[in-house]
């Protein structure tokens, strides 16, 4: 039996030039970015241009013997809905894009099957974003929410998800899951495992429609070097 590598959650981008919460996220030199107010270390130190591009994952991918990859969006890498087009247009066999709304902000329906009319067979949301620092909070299970997701599920056209630490929005969850059964749902971040309750999200892969996948675990065990 011949098996493949599939690089469940990675990320693509142009150019990281957004502003999240306030506070902005921008491109400095030898891979570095100020983010929020603080310069990390986006990016390896070669890619001295900031550009996180297809072809330099590609080469990475070729050399680790990964055959496709799923690429999500965050709103800290700012909206590449455009590029992944390109990017799937490019390397249709290598690459499942998902597209990115303004999810934090009312009225994105409209843009979502905007989204999906031009041909993404997924759509991310960073749910784990959603409850904003104004004290606002923007619900999975809102009316519009819901009528994007049995959208998603009429179209079959993939949901890939970060939830917020723990438990927070796992009640609305699984309404979501009850509500669209028919729904192909990827959990992130293996449920913010390094939290607390982080075993509820976890939990939501019951569903015959639902899993979850281990992007972001170096990050979360990061402390651990």
């Amino acid at each position: 039996m011949e098996h493949f590598i599939i690089d469940a959650h990675s990320h693509l981008w142009l150019r990281q030039d957004t502003v999240v919460n306030g506070r902005r996220i921008s491109p400095l030199s030898n891979g570095r970015a100020d983010f929020m107010g603080e310069e990390r270390q986006m990016l390896p130190p070669f890619m001295i241009d900031g550009r996180n591009t297809a072809e330099v994952f590609l080469s990475n991918m070729d050399y680790a013997q990964v055959a496709a990859a799923v690429v999500v969006q965050e709103f800290i890498d700012g909206e590449q809905n455009e590029y992944l087009a390109e990017v799937a247009r490019k390397y249709p066999d290598r690459f499942f894009v998902n597209g990115m709304c303004e999810f934090r902000e009312p009225g994105f329906l409209p843009q979502a099957v905007g989204l999906m009319d031009a041909g993404f067979r997924g759509l991310a949301i960073p749910a784990h974003r959603l409850p904003l620092e104004d004290g606002k909070r923007v619900w999975l299970n809102s009316p519009e929410m819901m009528e994007l997701f049995k959208e998603m599920e009429r179209r079959g056209v993939i949901l890939s998800i970060t939830l917020a630490d723990g438990d927070m929005q796992v009640a609305e969850m699984k309404e979501v899951i009850e509500e669209c059964p028919g729904l192909k749902v990827a959990i992130g971040h293996f449920g913010m495992v390094t939290t607390e309750g982080w075993m509820e999200q976890i939990k939501l892969a019951r569903a015959a429609n639902v899993m979850v996948e281990a992007g972001g675990i170096t990050w979360l065990f990061n402390s651990e070097f």
